[in-house]
């Protein structure tokens, strides 16, 4: 079975807003909202923690409140939101990230019910099934073309809008009695985890600073500067020597902030940090987000900093990580 078969399900993940319109105005006039505040950066200047659970709230009522009737149906309304969210908050990874999550937790309540009623009749999964129970489910889309020059396309992703629909393994389209429950269980561990997030982080300080270092930073990050705080409240005395962060020169409040503190801190030009470099002992970047591949997105100036550090073999902490799944926090 590779589709959905009546015009009152979503056929595809591209079809997610006509099925909101025939079926949940509501719900695609609260989409809408959403996209609108996205759109106009209102969410930017937020705490991320703030935006994950405008996120994780918006995906509940939408979740909780729609007629969706199968895992595959409730995969493309996630996929299809995602996409839409993805377009009007491209630089807000977070939003993406809290998706992403949902939908994994949807694909893996599909597979365990599949995979116990497998072991309980004593049949094998077929190989379609056993694609789907992988971790992320990747499959390539590809022409003559894209295959000669190595382009490949990720079905996983929902930001590609010419990607057609998944076909998804059979089990996919069977009522699950348990699976809004599961999928609800997954957004409130995603807030739950916010919720801990600085304690759990300044919990590691006194494995990452010590007496008489020099450390470096960029910018203002609400979580850098509640992990120095936490240092210093173990009385350790060190130094932070914070770059401006032009253009927006946000180090001038992280710096304010900290002395206010009782910190010691000397504010820089970014132009300065390879002169200053030789003395440090630890630069901490905060993070945006940290990327699949270990790198991550800073604000202006990281990218100086880190080359800086790695030129003179300062030890770096790359980022510190403060979200559901990668994504970091607010500056």
């Amino acid at each position: 079975m590779t589709g959905l078969a009546d015009e009152t399900e979503i056929r595809n993940y591209l079809d997610v807003r006509r099925w909101l319109e025939e079926h949940h105005r509501k719900h695609l006039a609260l989409l809408d909202r959403f996209l609108l505040e996205l759109r106009r950066g209102r969410l930017k200047q937020m705490d991320r923690r703030i935006v994950i659970h405008r996120t994780v709230d918006f995906l509940r009522h939408m979740v909780g409140s729609t007629k969706w009737k199968n895992p595959a149906q409730l995969h493309l309304l996630l996929r299809g939101i995602g996409h839409e969210l993805q377009k009007a908050g491209y630089h807000e990874p977070s939003i993406g990230n809290v998706v992403r999550r949902i939908m994994a937790a949807v694909r893996e309540e599909a597979n365990f019910d599949n995979e116990h009623t497998i072991d309980s009749t004593g049949g094998r999964l077929s190989l379609q099934s056993m694609l789907w129970a992988l971790p992320q489910h990747v499959k390539a889309s590809r022409s003559i073309s894209s295959v000669r020059s190595g382009d490949h396309q990720r079905q996983e992703s929902f930001a590609d809008a010419d990607l057609v629909s998944p076909e998804y393994p059979a089990f996919y389209y069977q009522e699950r009695s348990g699976l809004k429950s599961t999928v609800m269980e997954a957004m409130d561990e995603i807030v739950n985890e916010l919720e801990d997030l600085y304690k759990n982080i300044n919990e590691q300080v006194v494995n990452h600073i010590h007496s008489g270092e020099i450390i470096l930073t960029s910018g203002r990050s609400k979580t850098v500067e509640l992990f120095l705080k936490a240092a210093a409240a173990k009385k350790l005395d060190f130094q932070v020597i914070i770059c401006e962060g032009a253009p927006g020169n946000s180090g001038h409040s992280m710096a304010k902030v900290l002395a206010d503190a009782g910190l010691d801190v000397t504010l820089i030009n970014d132009s300065a940090v390879f002169a200053v470099m030789a003395r440090v002992n630890k630069v901490i970047l905060p993070a945006h987000a940290v990327l699949a591949n270990g790198s991550l997105m800073t604000p202006s100036g990281g990218n100086l900093v880190a080359l800086a550090a790695k030129h003179n073999s300062s030890q770096q902490r790359h980022g510190i990580r403060r979200s559901a799944g990668q994504t970091a926090g607010r500056y």
